[in-house]
């Protein structure tokens, strides 16, 4: 079965555990298959969207720095 949603096994911390738990949630039947593996662009992919995960003060660093232009 082709997971619906994955997320990059460098993630850690609340958000990417938050995730885990709503996709395995009672709330979807059946529930939504999600894989974590070393992903080289993004930290979750859902279909054919890559997702970049950041906080407030990662977001602003990115601008600063120019890194953000390059993760476009």
């Amino acid at each position: 079965m082709k997971h619906a949603l994955v997320i990059d096994s460098n993630e850690r911390g609340p958000l990417p555990d938050a995730v885990e738990r709503w996709a395995a949630s009672s709330t979807y039947n059946p529930p939504i298959p999600i894989a974590r593996d070393e992903l080289m662009v993004g930290d979750y992919i859902c279909g054919d969207w890559y997702i970049e995960s950041k906080t407030v003060g990662d977001f602003i660093e990115s601008i600063q720095s120019g890194h953000l232009g390059r993760q476009l």
